[in-house]
């Protein structure tokens, strides 16, 4: 897109927050139409699964997922459930008269102009240690408050100002988190759990997400090795290339897998460019983008992360091999996300601060004994401790509560 078409594409934006969303305001919305989204137009996340269940199990509610990519449209569509491209009429339509937009980041994952006046809860995309919205003084949210009294600064940065109704949160830790994030109070903060781990407890939402995965054209195989890992790192605000810090070399990953017989899948953070020189291995293997890989999580022996919530969902789920691969904690900590909480006493898993010592655990097995479990279930409980499971029904009866 070249400067052209993008000061003609923020202008026509511009024309839209200063017209439609005042204007949809007016529009007499329905209980029974709530509108899905998620960043990037993926399906994916807590918004995905929110929308299955409610699609599955609550047929009063025509439940519709709202997409830019019209691939992901066709592919839902096709599994038997609602979808509209964004632009569409039909999109455009359902956005207008939804009387609830579910999303992880912001309203715009649905239709941010045709917003006004719907109850705008935020299902966030993870628990965790980092600062976020406007808990991050560097972030986008919290740079852009400065234009909320002026009229251009406000039409163009309203996707940061609008405030949801509600925040989505887990735990009394994490509610706390979170109403210090979004500057919220408790009562918009409800511990309603996360849908994104309801298809672990509710094997039909993973047998929904699994059909809807092969109409994108990806079919999980269970690899016959002795062990499958997945090495899931969050992604690192300055944009550095950090992949080939991470693995440095790639044949002696591969050898360390091949004693144990193991073969490990790459997913970078969706924002994430991985270099082209990036090489694979027989049983080393890049995820695909564009499938969420949460329908999948509890199908992997161990989890390698780093800083990334992904670790409390796999713990969430009771697997315990997962190493914290912290190879660059001195550089992430000064050039990407500070921590708000001691990475030592928040986590749980086995350590690797270099790529030798994340060798040697893939050789050697994660260890797993007594100490180690009684970990994971004190930093469960401190992040899930009261989550309803299965998350879903929860949510639904307190946004039906909460509707005016």
């Amino acid at each position: 897109m070249n400067d052209v078409h993008r000061r003609m594409r923020h202008m026509f934006f511009m024309l839209l927050n200063l017209i439609v969303y005042p204007l949809s305001k007016l529009y007499p919305r329905s209980h029974k139409v709530w509108v899905f989204g998620a960043a990037d137009n993926e399906f994916t996340g807590n918004p995905k699964y929110l929308f299955l269940w409610v699609s599955e199990s609550r047929p009063d509610i025509q439940a519709v997922w709202i997409s830019g990519n019209r691939k992901t449209c066709h592919a839902i569509r096709e599994n038997g459930y609602r979808a509209c491209p964004r632009w569409s009429f039909a999109g455009i339509l359902a956005a207008v008269r939804a009387k609830v937009y579910f999303f992880g980041h912001y309203s715009e994952d649905v239709n941010l102009p045709f917003s006004g006046g719907a109850t705008l809860v935020n299902l966030w995309h993870g628990v965790g240690l980092k600062a976020v919205n406007l808990g991050l003084p560097q972030g986008r949210t919290s740079s852009v408050q400065k234009f909320a009294n002026s009229l251009t600064g406000y039409l163009r940065h309203l996707k940061y100002l609008i405030r949801p109704d509600y925040i989505v949160t887990t735990s009394d830790f994490m509610q706390k988190h979170f109403m210090s994030q979004f500057l919220a109070k408790a009562d918009q903060c409800p511990k309603l759990g996360y849908p994104r781990l309801d298809c672990v407890v509710v094997p039909k939402l993973g047998l929904a997400s699994e059909k809807i995965d092969r109409s994108l054209g990806f079919k999980w195989n269970k690899p016959e090795h002795s062990d499958i890992y997945i090495y899931v790192p969050t992604s690192r605000d300055s944009g550095r290339d950090f992949l080939h810090e991470a693995i440095p070399d790639v044949e002696r990953l591969s050898t360390a897998l091949a004693k144990r017989n193991a073969i490990l899948y790459i997913k970078p953070h969706p924002r994430t460019l991985v270099p082209s020189s990036f090489k694979n291995a027989d049983n080393i293997r890049m995820w695909p983008r564009g499938i969420d890989f949460q329908t999948y999580l509890h199908e992997f022996d161990v989890l390698i992360t780093d800083y990334s919530s992904v670790l409390y969902d796999y713990l969430a789920t009771g697997a315990t091999g997962a190493i914290l691969y912290t190879f660059d904690m001195e550089e992430y900590l000064s050039l990407d996300r500070g921590l708000l909480y001691p990475f030592e006493e928040n986590t749980a898993g086995a350590r690797a601060r270099d790529f030798q010592e994340l060798c040697f655990l893939l050789e050697h097995g994660v260890p797993d004994n007594e100490t180690t479990r009684q970990q994971i279930d004190e930093i469960r409980d401190k992040f899930w401790g009261g989550s309803p499971s299965p998350a879903s029904p929860a949510v639904v009866k307190f946004v039906e509560a909460n509707l005016h």
